[in-house]
């Protein structure tokens, strides 16, 4: 980590959870799109397709898994980890608290 993310995670440690996972899921993304790519690319030449067809369904093929294997990653780390649900959680607390610290106030008064 850099200092500047080293600062923000002091700062805000309810960002941190959600950029590991964003980082996570892009790199499983690019690893599965390459993956999928070179998978794609003898299997459509076995079909007939010629060169130029046969890359450009495996460039197709990358894009498209690279890209829900990269959503799923983030979904199965939000769900794991609830870190959206946990931030909510955070802001309703400090909002009961504000309305009970009002509502004492204007007892007191």
């Amino acid at each position: 980590m850099s200092r500047i993310q080293q600062g923000i995670a002091k700062e805000h440690p309810e960002w941190v959870l959600p950029r590991l996972c964003q980082k996570n899921a892009n790199k499983t993304g690019v690893y599965a799109a390459i993956f999928f790519g070179v998978i794609t690319l003898p299997i459509a030449r076995r079909f007939g397709l010629d060169k130029n067809r046969a890359l450009f369904s495996a460039l197709g093929t990358s894009g498209i898994a690279g890209y829900i294997t990269a959503k799923y990653t983030y979904a199965h780390c939000e769900r794991t980890y609830g870190f959206f649900q946990g931030m909510e959680h955070i802001q309703t607390e400090e909002l009961r608290k504000k309305k009970e610290d009002n509502q004492n106030d204007s007892e007191i008064h």
